[in-house]
């Protein structure tokens, strides 16, 4: 594992319970709507990088089949108390342990925003390998330059996560090339106390694989 993911994932280990509860009515709800929208009844969804299981106990609830996946085990411990009919994994997202064209839907919010950029493209072609075709794949990333260290000074003690920050239309060239049609592209910044990035949000579709 590479230090950036190291450093993160100790990080989100150190602070699950309180970040649990901090971002526990943080969710998407017009994007969820969205995702939701676009796919069919009893569709399977991926949610990587779940965390507490935020999103993924939303998705069940609608009664899509779940599959949630980190690399923090005290968030997966988290999730699977919160959300019992879903199946969680320890997994990585750069290698998913799943079989091609094994998903309908991918949700990735606040997932590769920790990964450094030249490890993108990749975790891009693995979410395509395992999506069915026309599958529906969700980004939400935080908007700025470059990556690097950041001490998250919302949380006590010595907290750094790696973070990479993208510029509009980055991504989404990215996801073009690996065979996505861009079906919703925007930014926002949100105004809870939390949430300070402005953020962007991608919905797409995979039209090969």
């Amino acid at each position: 594992m590479i230090r950036e993911t190291e450093i993160t994932i100790e990080a989100y280990n150190k602070t699950a319970q309180q970040y649990a509860q901090n971002v526990a009515s943080l969710q998407k709800t017009t994007y969820i709507n969205h995702f939701v929208s676009l796919l069919s009844a009893n569709a399977s969804v991926l949610d990587i990088a779940c965390g507490s299981g935020r999103d993924a106990k939303i998705f069940s609830e609608k009664g899509f089949s779940v599959t949630g996946v980190d690399l923090s085990e005290e968030m997966l411990q988290i999730a699977v108390t919160n959300c019992p009919l879903v199946k969680f994994r320890l997994m990585d997202m750069r290698q998913l342990d799943f079989d091609s064209q094994y998903f309908d839907g991918v949700w990735a919010c606040a997932a590769l925003l920790h990964l450094p950029k030249k490890e993108i493209p990749a975790v891009i072609s693995e979410v395509s390998r395992v999506l069915r075709m026309g599958g529906i794949f969700y980004i939400g990333v935080k908007e700025g330059d470059g990556e690097r260290f950041v001490k998250d000074n919302r949380y006590e003690g010595d907290i750094t996560k790696f973070y990479s920050y993208f510029k509009s239309g980055e991504l989404e060239e990215i996801l073009q090339e690996k065979g996505f049609d861009i079906l919703e592209s925007s930014g926002i910044t949100r105004k809870e106390n939390y949430l300070k990035c402005p953020e962007i949000d991608i919905l797409s579709r995979i039209n090969k694989n």
